[in-house]
């Protein structure tokens, strides 16, 4: 179990996956900065919890249950991300999606592992630039295929089929000449001619298209003949015809999955924060007197909480009337970003006005809405900890983890505080002389090496004059 707090990592092995040995981590964890047990008492400041949908998390035996009976306050969320890629998941399954994916990940493959392939393909891509027109809102950087496979489903999906729309000329040239190619093996060959029969149907290209459209609308193929990128596309009305006829449908699973994947979380809760924390609606907010009824309904949620953190629970809903009156006269709340209004009503000169609103504001920010974070964590540690250094603590394994996922770049580290840590870490000695300069000693090998060699030189000295008085007397 990895706890993630403001800047601290807590690495924990649970005794057990129950509900109960989860329960003990998180005590274990909270004991580390300071609290001391799981009650109303200590546990003022602790507002939300994030996990993922495991029973042993959100059953009503298992951590959720045992937290809940300790502090009725606390709101759990499954991560929102994990959730939604889920349901397109499910929504999805068993449909022409199921084909597009195969042929993404197959064409991966042919990549993965030939530099030479790779190499071939971006000389391809170079020359038909000077033929091509690219459409720019799908021309990503980089040639290889992407693998549409991962943790991030969406994320992946989405890169690897923009990919292929931004180069699809490239690649089915590429195969219909690896298809001829006499140096690939045999069933090699046969294999891409297979891909290649796949990849010009029109209903490969134009599911691409559409469920791009689908899971992030911003982009749209413009194809209206049956010609893409010097590619002939085979099928193209009966495609055309099918993706028109069944839109509907997709996008009408897709909202159904979300939903019931939503069903699990207090939704009505979910809404209020929303409307709380969305600008745009708040015009609305203030014209219909129903609406404050959300905001009563946040302060009643978390009472406790936000007595603890010292605002006045009877004046939030006056102080947040007005904040929002001050925001509609002199904030651009309809063009702006929400984080920008938010950034302008917390360094306004106005706030000390607003100070039990803005707490409340601080709290809702403060619940976690995703896990990516700690996934990521996740990641780090699996790199970090592998099977060889099995002996690494826990306590090292935070400090890595911290110094790989949150640690500053070298530029923007400032070193001060570390020094000085070092430095009263234990007493220096800044007075301390220099020590003396040693004298060289001479050991006895040395000596006798360097008698030996003199003896060698005077012997040498002796042979010359003795050569030297021979040839005088011959002479």
């Amino acid at each position: 179990m990895i706890m993630k707090w403001l800047w601290l990592y807590g690495v924990e092995r649970p005794k057990n996956a129950t509900g109960i040995g989860l329960f003990d981590v998180l005590e274990t964890s909270l004991r580390r900065i300071g609290i001391q047990e799981l009650t109303e008492e200590h546990c003022k400041k602790l507002v939300g919890i994030g996990t993922d949908g495991a029973s042993n998390n959100i059953a009503a035996r298992g951590l959720k249950g045992l937290v809940e009976e300790k502090l009725d306050w606390i709101y759990w969320m499954w991560c929102v991300a994990h959730r939604l890629e889920l349901s397109t998941k499910d929504a999805l399954k068993g449909t022409c999606f199921d084909f597009v994916d195969d042929m993404l990940i197959k064409l991966y493959y042919v990549y993965e592992r030939s530099p030479k392939k790779c190499r071939e393909l971006s000389e391809l891509v170079a020359d038909l630039k000077e033929f091509l027109q690219f459409d720019d809102l799908h021309k990503a950087k980089g040639v290889r295929p992407i693998r549409a496979t991962g943790t991030r489903w969406v994320s992946h999906k989405l890169n690897a089929m923009k990919r292929i729309l931004s180069n699809y000329g490239a690649y089915t040239n590429h195969l219909a000449t690896l298809s001829e190619d006499t140096s690939v093996k045999v069933v090699d060959r046969a294999k891409l001619k297979g891909y290649l029969q796949q990849w010009t149907k029109a209903k490969c290209l134009l599911g691409c298209a559409f469920f791009v459209d689908l899971l992030m609308p911003i982009s749209i193929l413009r194809c209206e003949d049956e010609v893409y990128q010097l590619q002939q596309l085979k099928g193209f009305t009966s495609a055309t015809q099918y993706f028109e006829n069944n839109g509907a449908t997709y996008c009408r699973n897709v909202s159904d999955c979300v939903k019931s994947r939503l069903k699990w979380s207090d939704v009505d809760m979910m809404r209020s924060m929303i409307a709380v924390l969305n600008p745009q609606g708040w015009e609305k907010l203030m014209n219909d007197d129903d609406s404050l009824d959300e905001i009563n309904i946040i302060i009643q949620k978390f009472e406790i909480p936000l007595k603890g953190a010292g605002a006045n629970v009877d004046d939030i809903l006056q102080e947040f009337a007005a904040m929002i009156e001050f925001a509609c006269e002199y904030i651009a709340i309809h063009t702006l970003h929400y984080q920008s209004v938010w950034w302008r009503l917390f360094n306004s000169p106005q706030k000390k006005d607003w100070v039990s609103a803005l707490l409340l504001v601080e709290l809702l920010f403060s619940l976690p809405a995703s896990n990516a974070k700690v996934e990521r964590v996740f990641s780090a540690a699996n790199i970090i900890k592998t099977e060889k250094p099995t002996v690494l603590a826990n306590s090292s394994l935070d400090d890595l983890l911290e110094i790989n996922c949150d640690a500053v770049s070298v530029a923007d580290y400032i070193p001060d505080k570390a020094i000085q840590l070092w430095w009263d870490d234990k007493v220096r000695r800044p007075n301390q002389k220099p020590r003396k300069k040693y004298r060289r000693h001479d050991t006895g090998a040395n000596e006798t090496e360097s008698q030996s060699e003199s003896d060698d030189d005077d012997d040498d000295t002796d042979w010359l004059e003795e050569w030297d008085n021979l040839i005088e007397s011959e002479s």
